[in-house]
């Protein structure tokens, strides 16, 4: 899933239809979809105060009042294909980024104990990191 891999390929390396491997994949990701919430989530009240204190002895001199530590990447893509029919067109050209790659931004936040408490992903690589 993570290295552009096509349901054929990973059927093949398991042994599987493309139809199941299809299935299987789609499972996997709703699963962690609906379990995404018990472990990545924003602190709330009293932990909120705990985090802002770790990170305060991390770097006493620092920003004060911090939450987290927010940092984000490009994942590789293929590009979308220029000749669909069945859904919208899209312009290829806003998933390339600025080194003329496919790709779209992963942004992650972590605490003071390096658990993350918010993902998102699935801007066009163009995007600004703002």
């Amino acid at each position: 899933m993570a290295n552009c891999e096509t349901h054929r390929q990973i059927g093949n390396r398991f042994n599987i239809a493309d139809s199941t491997s299809h299935k299987v994949v789609l499972n996997c990701l709703n699963n962690m979809k609906e379990l995404s919430g018990k472990f990545i989530r924003w602190p709330r009240g009293q932990e909120a105060i705990i985090t802002v204190q770790k990170f305060n002895c991390l770097r006493p001199n620092a920003f004060p009042g911090v939450l987290g530590a927010v940092d984000g990447c490009h994942i590789s893509i293929l590009a979308p294909w220029e000749k669909r029919t069945v859904m919208e067109k899209l312009d290829r050209n806003m998933f390339y980024n600025r080194k003329q790659v496919p790709s779209v931004l992963l942004q992650g936040i972590v605490d003071s104990d390096l658990k993350f408490i918010d993902v998102f992903s699935g801007w066009p690589g163009s995007s600004h990191d703002a």
